[in-house]
């Protein structure tokens, strides 16, 4: 991750610390991902937060006890809004309250007594359960950074509280006192999947699931030249733990792992091919997680504001509990809706194609899911499936049967101008397709860009603007 502050951050003169952490970023192993939920505890005035949230994280949680630090952490969120929580309590084992040591605006507070700085004050803060905020949050990032604090709290920890992380970062102090501790966390982690990536005095960064994986990389791209030997080894291991999934819980974790090594493979520059087929491990794992999805059970509630009337977990507390955004849910399953033997072959073909010369990413793969849907399923199929979506998740009684609303829609599809606004749909999104595609190729189309995006939102509107007049007008 990239370490760094935007203009006008509040620093304080006293923590020159920080300014030579940001020439060495102590924090450029770990990596966010776009959408991720991170937790910064121990945020002080929140450069690791505010770097996060530069990085793409959609969700940034900071615990900062101390007043004074937490007023300039909130000055420096300001611009983030909904993005960025403060939480004005300490991370604990235990909720209570706890005596904070304080050592001024330099940082090095903590609620664990120091036996070597004096102390400049104190005060009774509040402090909450580190296993409920991971169970509340359900982060992919963590970064811990509690002065001491940290053996406690780790120690607290069962195996099932990992599961929705995908990347640690934690500052040990006073590692050559805690040397047992240290190998005792070192060891629970390595249990729960977690592979240290970049160990650094008193600072060490961990990612799930990359351990065996990064050997075979490592291994096959000692012991070979070939590119696409490595890349086939990448793709047989994945395919070997995909078929042996069975929850969402495993699926998401070999999601995880793919993508930690996809990310390993860039940084470490093992090839382009090697790449792009951890990219496409992580491409089948999220479809087969959409076939998941699909087959869920759809319990009544939450959604627009109705309660649950029911004992069982509803599809989107489902969702929260595996760690899932709902806008990744709606993706993945829209590419389930594609065959999985097609879904491969052209994830596959592409890597033998465009794949020889740039990376793999997710709007390669929604071109080639649109498309096949294009091919394959009228419109009125496609709203359908769309419709079946929405409610199963936001209705808090679904029925299957559809409403009188969802027949006439289905019955306009079948009509003559509805077909001709399905073929002009398709034709100009196509156009988009293949502009977009020379654009990444590095053709100068810039300006018929600018003339067929506008095309293409015209088209839908008029067509959304067709469906409404049908809805308005009187039935028989």
């Amino acid at each position: 991750m990239k370490y760094a502050l935007p203009d006008g951050f509040n620093l304080p003169r006293a923590a020159f610390v920080l300014k030579r952490d940001l020439e060495k970023n102590p924090f450029r192993a770990l990596h966010v991902e776009p959408g991720d939920t991170v937790l910064d505890v121990g945020a002080y005035v929140g450069t690791f937060a505010v770097s996060a949230l530069q990085a793409g994280a959609a969700r940034v949680v900071c615990f900062e006890p101390y007043a004074q630090a937490r007023a300039v952490l909130e000055r420096n969120l300001a611009a983030y809004g909904a993005r960025a929580e403060i939480i004005a309590a300490a991370v604990a084992p235990e909720d209570g309250t706890a005596v904070l040591e304080i050592q001024g605006l330099a940082g090095n507070q903590s609620i664990v007594p120091s036996k070597y700085k004096k102390c400049k004050g104190s005060e009774r803060v509040q402090t909450v359960s580190f296993r409920k905020m991971l169970r509340r949050f359900r982060p992919a990032v963590l970064k811990l950074d509690v002065e001491e604090a940290e053996y406690d709290i780790l120690a607290s920890l069962e195996r099932d509280d990992l599961l929705p992380l995908r990347d640690i970062f934690i500052e040990f102090h006073r590692a050559r006192e805690h040397a047992a501790e240290i190998a005792s966390i070192s060891a629970c982690l390595g249990d729960a999947g977690f592979t240290e990536v970049e160990p650094v005095k008193g600072r060490s960064t961990w990612r799930r699931g990359v351990g065996q994986a990064v050997h075979v990389l490592e291994e096959t791209a000692m012991s070979t030249e070939d590119e696409n030997n490595t890349a086939l080894v990448i793709l047989t291991e994945f395919e070997r733990k995909l078929a042996a999934c069975t929850t969402l819980g495993e699926a998401k974790m070999l999601r995880d792992e793919a993508e930690s090594l996809r990310y390993y493979a860039k940084t470490m520059q093992v090839g382009l091919a090697a790449q792009n087929r951890c990219a496409l491990a992580r491409f089948l794992v999220e479809h087969r997680l959409g076939e998941m999805l699909a087959k869920l059970p759809r319990a009544p509630g939450p959604g627009r504001g109705k309660k649950v009337g029911t004992d069982k977990q509803s599809f989107l507390g489902r969702l929260k509990a595996e760690g899932i955004q709902y806008p990744d849910a709606r993706r993945w399953q829209r590419w389930a809706r594609v065959p999985e033997a097609e879904f491969r072959g052209k994830l596959e073909a592409w890597c033998n194609g465009d794949g020889l010369h740039r990376a793999l990413d997710s709007e390669d793969v929604h071109q080639r899911v649109d498309l096949w849907i294009q091919d394959h399923l009228t419109p009125a199929q496609e709203a359908r499936a769309d419709r079946r979506w929405a409610r199963s998740c936001e209705e808090a009684e679904y029925s299957s049967a559809p409403t009188e609303e969802e027949r006439r829609e289905d019955a306009w599809w079948e009509t003559e101008i509805g077909q001709r606004w399905e073929e002009a749909a398709g034709s100009s999104q196509r156009l988009q397709w293949a502009l977009k595609a020379l654009q990444r190729l590095g053709a100068d189309v810039d300006r018929q860009l600018a003339l067929v995006d506008p095309l293409v939102d015209c088209v839908a509107s008029g067509m959304e603007a067709a469906k409404e007049k049908l809805f308005a007008a009187p039935t028989a």
